[in-house]
């Protein structure tokens, strides 16, 4: 008899100790619903909403606002960052995602430019010489690995100009490819400091 009541006492400690744990649980999935207690999913969602809010503000300097083109922007970006490499095919494919559903040309995207392109006043590259001037900036952009350089590519992109629209935004996308790959944080450019930006390119 003290035998089976011994038992049962140790089957009354055993579920008291899984209702104190289930209790514990359901704190913590609490706590983590405040926001108090920081995990994976919710450094995944400050992640998350880190690039979405590059991507609009990379729309915006281009003066476009709508929902549409951020969303092609968001698929462009998460396409892009699984790439291993930085080579014709990736920024092609960056390119005709992005321009997706833009008022452009169907060959025009995802095709470097065949013509003339003006940015300020000035001339991108001639047209014939972006695939050769293209896999030159490959090479460097591949290897960077200091922000110095990444600044540099960047500027360097812009200037070829490889496309007849949608250079500004993939180019920014290829800078924050390069980043990350280096281990930087993306970089977000606003909108209301595009003009600090643009001293870059002086």
């Amino acid at each position: 008899m003290a035998k089976r009541t011994k038992q049962q006492k140790n089957n009354r400690d055993t579920s008291k100790n899984a209702q104190v744990g289930k209790k514990r649980k359901v704190r913590q999935v609490r706590q983590d619903s405040r926001g108090c207690v920081q995990n994976k999913s919710t450094t995944g969602l400050k992640q998350n909403a880190k690039t979405i809010l590059f991507l609009k503000e990379s729309n915006a300097i281009e003066g476009v606002y709508d929902d549409d083109s951020l969303q092609q922007a968001i698929k462009a970006w998460s396409w892009l960052i699984k790439q291993p490499k930085l080579v014709t095919s990736v920024v092609l494919k960056t390119h005709a995602i992005l321009m997706k559903n833009h008022n452009i040309i169907p060959k025009e995207k995802g095709n470097y430019r065949i013509g003339p392109i003006y940015i300020a006043g000035r001339e991108g590259s001639n047209w014939v010489v972006i695939p050769s001037n293209m896999q030159y900036w490959f090479n460097k952009a591949n290897h960077d690995k200091y922000w110095e350089d990444i600044k540099e590519s960047h500027v360097a992109y812009e200037h070829i100009h490889p496309f007849i629209d949608g250079n500004g935004r993939t180019g920014r996308m290829f800078m924050n490819w390069q980043r990350i790959k280096a281990g930087l944080p993306i970089l977000i450019i606003k909108e209301s400091k595009k003009w600090d930006y643009y001293l870059w390119f002086k």
